[in-house]
């Protein structure tokens, strides 16, 4: 008796973009080329707003200006203005690892956090919380007193030779 002959299903190449403040479905799906219908379905999306620091997997490879860098991004900044919870999230959205030891993240306000030795992975996300804690592989900690973050504040990451990586603004 033969044994059946598996067939491939061919995979559908996507990358990840982080939603920024102001992005529609219909301006994502312009920007890169891609009709609506093919994100909402990609991404099981109902018509409306998009949410800031949301990913949508958008069909094809990153454009050439984003190939080879380093695609780390700030997602979203939690609870700004509440020292025990407040935190930024981070997220890694290249297929490589990146070791963000001499990072900095800054406010508007000249509070900058130089990071550790610590690697993030492909897909992977950190959190630096604000206060004092004990340090992890998902978790820093900048050791501060009081809240750093508030609506409308500017944050910007910055990799080790000091170039702008990405650049947020806090909401509410």
């Amino acid at each position: 008796m033969a044994l059946p002959t598996p067939v491939m299903t061919p995979t559908q190449i996507t990358f990840p973009y982080v939603v920024q403040p102001g992005d529609t479905l219909e301006s994502v799906a312009e920007r890169f080329g891609v009709p609506v219908p093919t994100l909402q379905a990609l991404n099981h999306l109902s018509p409306g707003p998009l949410q800031p620091g949301s990913l949508v997997f958008v069909p094809g490879t990153p454009p050439a200006d984003t190939q080879g860098q380093a695609q780390v991004r700030i997602v979203e900044v939690i609870a700004p203005g509440f020292l025990v919870q407040e935190r930024v999230r981070l997220m890694n959205l290249s297929p490589h690892p990146i070791r963000l030891e001499g990072w900095t993240l800054a406010d508007d306000d000249g509070n900058v956090f130089r990071f550790p030795p610590v690697v993030l992975y492909p897909q992977g996300s950190l959190q630096v919380w604000t206060q004092a804690g004990a340090s992890s592989a998902v978790d820093v900690y900048w050791g501060l007193d009081r809240a750093v973050w508030e609506p409308g504040d500017i944050a910007v990451l910055k990799d080790a030779q000091g170039r702008e990586v990405h650049r947020f603004q806090v909401s509410e």
